[in-house]
């Protein structure tokens, strides 16, 4: 393609991505200051408000539609709470862990930089990570482990490019490598993989050189069954990357009485103590079997705010049929 013509190109798209952040911008109502902090890719205000205008002169294309790219992405990873319409809590206890965590790894300065977040289906990981990334804006790139890479380190460094928003990476391992070293070396991220206990002996190692070679952090948040199964079948390389670069592991066993209590008073405005102790009871029993404890209350408390609209806050009695209800919809 002409350089002329690609330039164009890249103008155009600039323009675009410019506009979808504008639109996420007015539907959050973040102020331009705001923005800048959340997403510290879209550059200074005054350069987004000249992008968006349409005044490109002397700036560098290719490096700002990466970098809007990567805003876009990131903007597009995140809807899914709220999208689905639930409220994200920071003070529930894992998001509180985690969010400890991420703190100590950002300030220590160490070697230890991974955070290895366990738990089952539905016990709340990924909402404690969407709450740090709702906090802490762009410097945490999402990205989700596939069974299907097959342990490929290509694979793995492709997603990292993508979710960095560099689409134009080179096609050798090599090169891949080179190009996600020098993004991690640009500016501090932390790079959350989840579905974790898919990666594979060569994908780990891979992990620990970028933890050697760049002052980037990373949570890699796993199934305790499927992690454990990697920790025997490639222990070497797990005990590598972790080992002395392990800055905390936060195991989510079962459900805090406390979060429980959160929720059901903020989404149903039901505090009696009695209707938590049942809900827990049923959630372990029942929610453990299908799809998580945590979620099966999320689900329980839904169908209680949408009955008591205009009601009074749902009694114990209400909250023992809506737990049935769910339990027999599973």
């Amino acid at each position: 393609m002409a350089p002329d013509i690609l330039m164009a190109a890249e103008a155009e798209e600039l323009r675009q991505l410019a506009q979808q952040i504008r639109d996420f911008q007015e539907a959050r109502a973040f102020s331009d200051k705001e923005l800048e902090r959340r997403y510290p890719g879209i550059g200074s205000t005054k350069t987004y408000k000249r992008i968006l205008a349409g005044d490109l002169a002397e700036l560098n294309l290719e490096r700002q539609v990466a970098n809007y790219r990567t805003v876009v992405a990131f903007i597009e990873a995140t809807r899914g709470a709220a999208a689905a319409g639930e409220e994200v809590y920071d003070d529930l206890w894992a998001a509180q862990q985690l969010r400890r965590a991420f703190l100590e790894v950002s300030t220590e300065g160490s070697n230890a930089r991974v955070i290895l977040v366990e738990g089952d289906t539905g016990m709340g990981k990924s909402k404690a990570l969407e709450r740090l990334i709702e906090k802490y804006g762009q410097r945490i790139l999402p990205l989700q482990a596939w069974d299907a890479w097959e342990d490929s380190p290509m694979a793995l460094l492709g997603a990292i490019l993508d979710v960095l928003g560099d689409t134009n990476y080179p096609t050798a391992i090599v090169g891949r490598l080179k190009k996600v070293i020098g993004h991690l070396r640009a500016r501090p991220l932390t790079l959350a993989i989840d579905e974790a206990h898919h990666l594979g002996p060569r994908q780990l190692n891979t992990l620990k050189g970028l933890i050697n070679d760049t002052p980037a952090s990373f949570v890699l948040l796993a199934m305790p069954t499927l992690w454990k199964r990697i920790e025997r079948d490639a222990w070497q390389e797990v005990r590598q990357l972790t080992g002395n670069r392990l800055a905390e592991r936060v195991h989510i066993r079962g459900l805090v009485e406390s979060d429980v209590a959160k929720l059901l008073e903020r989404r149903t405005g039901c505090k009696d103590r009695r209707a938590v102790q049942f809900l827990v009871q049923e959630a372990d029993s029942t929610g453990a079997k299908n799809r998580g404890n945590l979620k099966f209350v999320a689900r329980v408390c839904k169908r209680l705010a949408e009955r008591h609209t205009d009601t009074a806050a749902p009694e114990l009695e209400d909250i023992v049929a809506a737990c049935k209800e769910e339990a027999a919809k599973r």
